[in-house]
């Protein structure tokens, strides 16, 4: 058998170099390195549940927080002292009753009846109930209910029923029939009965 060259032997012990490195780096190191990602992975993670725990206010940061929420609650519930949301009192029925009627005067309706309903509550005020039958056009109508909106007074409208009338000499509210499409350039010609609920 011949004898290696030294430049062979540099090539057999360089060969065996890189494969003893091949096999560290395949069996330990890339293993090693998983395992080190994984780990730095999880302690990053526990570091933000510290953070994230660190920036929970404390007791005394939250009690100071409460005082100042009730000391505003307190001054927003004197603020609202001075509100007048009551419409239960007579003089203030009789003004806002009066008020609306000079709209439907305003509007050209006629008031064919106003009955009292009593009294209903909407969870947040209580209303006084009345049905109210009116007698004019539509247009005239819709112009009644932008009165209403611009008014300042709190005011509600429930169940609107529209039907054709046809008034007759002595009667105040004549035959009605159920209202049908008419068409809009017609339907301020046509008398409308309207009935209505108003709370206010």
């Amino acid at each position: 058998m011949r004898k290696l060259s030294r430049f062979e032997k540099l090539g057999v012990v360089a060969a065996v170099i890189i494969a003893c490195c091949f096999l560290y780096m395949k069996r330990f190191y890339e293993p090693q390195e998983k395992k080190f990602k994984a780990t730095v992975a999880q302690l990053n993670k526990v570091i933000g549940e510290v953070n994230a725990l660190n920036a929970v206010p404390s007791a005394v940061s939250l009690r100071r927080t409460l005082e100042n929420k009730k000391k505003e609650l307190a001054g927003l519930k004197d603020q609202m002292k001075h509100i007048a949301v009551s419409t239960g009192d007579e003089r203030q029925l009789s003004e806002m009753l009066s008020r609306v009627s000079r709209h439907l005067a305003a509007s050209g309706l006629t008031v064919l009846s106003l009955t009292p309903k009593g009294k209903a509550s909407d969870g947040l005020l209580e209303w006084n109930r009345y049905e109210l039958t009116l007698s004019g056009g539509y247009f005239r109508y819709l112009q009644f209910l932008d009165r209403l909106a611009a008014m300042p007074d709190p005011v509600k409208l429930g169940a609107i029923s529209l039907q054709q009338s046809e008034i007759k000499p002595g009667s105040p509210g004549g035959a009605a029939r159920q209202l049908r499409a008419i068409p809009l350039q017609q339907s301020e010609k046509q008398t409308l009965r309207i009935t209505m609920e108003l709370f206010i």
